[in-house]
């Protein structure tokens, strides 16, 4: 329809715009932007929350990695102690030897978070079996009702003695 003067009253449909209305009445609702703001809100609350797990998991992933090296570092340090078939050097390790160390840091320093603990025990009559267990307990330990653990075992040579 045109109005005097030649002018649309109605604008046309486009791609653009599908809604017909009153020329100059452009734009969006209140409605309409009222479900953007909570559409986007909703995304940036779950982006935020994806956020605070991802470096909650990365806080695990470094003590995992602490208590890992500390564990190998004790591994070594075990099952290097040269173990000599002379009796009278006495660096041979006992059967049933073992020991705990309380509030260890990564570096074996007393302070941190981690209990280390080792146990030596015969596996057959010319080697041994060490076992190196790491603990330490954080929010999902106590979620969970045990603490985290890395355990290595390895098996070395070494004679026995009772």
């Amino acid at each position: 329809m045109h109005a005097a003067g030649g002018k649309h009253l109605f604008r046309e449909k486009s791609p653009f715009n599908d809604r017909v209305g009153r020329p100059g009445k452009s734009g969006f609702t209140l409605i309409e932007v009222l479900i953007a703001m909570f559409v986007s809100t909703v995304g940036l609350l779950a982006l935020a929350m994806l956020q605070a797990h991802a470096i909650k998991d990365n806080g695990y992933a470094n003590r995992l990695s602490q208590a890992t090296l500390l564990a190998q570092a004790r591994i070594e340090q075990l099952n290097g102690s040269l173990l000599s078939l002379d009796d009278t050097v006495g660096n041979d390790l006992k059967v049933d030897a073992g020991g705990i160390e309380a509030n260890i840091g990564q570096d074996g320093a007393l302070g941190g978070p981690f209990t280390l603990s080792w146990a030596v025990a015969p596996h057959t009559l010319f080697s041994r079996r060490v076992t190196v267990a790491v603990t330490w307990s954080d929010q999902r330990a106590v979620a969970r009702g045990t603490p985290n653990k890395v355990e290595f075992s390895s098996i070395t040579r070494g004679i026995f003695h009772e």
